[in-house]
């Protein structure tokens, strides 16, 4: 066993680190590998408004990223919705987590053309 201190580099040096982030790393888009991307990379937040950005907050500390002003701006798919600040936060932070992993296609192919939802009888 090794008597050297853990980096402190390394998001996973630490028990509790490597105890947070343990069902993230099961994701075969994330492992350790991915995990140590996410708890380097940084966003932004300010161009959301109230809502969709302390959502997005919240979402993202949680997968290890921090908050900064040289982060990844983040961006809402579109205008939201009279209440829909929090889904639209959540979706911003979604796309954050995909560039930063280099998985998916940006907004999956989202949102669909036309108004959302859709309108009857369509």
């Amino acid at each position: 066993m090794s008597s050297r201190a853990p980096l402190v580099d390394d998001p996973l040096a630490t028990g509790a680190d490597r105890q947070r982030t343990a069902r993230q790393r099961l994701v075969p888009e994330i492992g350790d590998a991915g995990q140590r991307r996410l708890s380097g990379a940084r966003f932004l937040a300010e161009a959301l408004p109230g809502d969709a950005a302390e959502t997005a907050r919240r979402y993202l500390a949680r997968a290890g990223l921090r908050e900064s002003s040289e982060g990844i701006p983040l961006r809402a798919p579109r205008p939201a919705a009279p209440g829909a600040g929090t889904l639209q936060g959540a979706l911003a932070a979604v796309e954050a987590l995909k560039a930063v992993l280099e998985v998916g296609r940006p907004f999956g192919g989202w949102p669909p053309e036309g108004p959302f939802p859709p309108e009857e009888g369509r």
